[in-house]
């Protein structure tokens, strides 16, 4: 079975993006600019997701491309945490 902790990290990423664009729409700082990283990054975790459903569905959950997910993810989160960290810098500048 794939790794109960990507299929949580994705899920969990997923919550974060939901949150964070909330948050910044209702603060009033959603620019496209945002949009736009985050629909990136929103796309990435999709691809990232429907790999993962079909290395179940063909039951080809080799140890190779669950290190290979694994990588993918965690390059995403890091991505994730980098835009948001970006966000705040500018939101600190700026207020």
């Amino acid at each position: 079975m794939i790794d109960r902790e990507l299929t949580k990290k994705l899920a969990d990423l997923g919550a974060r993006i939901e949150a964070r664009l909330a948050d910044l729409k209702q603060r009033g700082d959603f620019s496209t600019v945002h949009a736009a990283a985050f629909a990136d990054i929103e796309t990435r975790r999709a691809a990232i997701e429907a790999r993962m459903e079909k290395l179940v569905a063909g039951s080809d959950l080799g140890a190779a491309a669950t290190t290979e997910l694994a990588r993918d993810v965690d390059a995403l989160v890091d991505g994730f945490e980098a835009a948001v960290f970006s966000i705040d810098a500018q939101a600190v500048r700026a207020g």
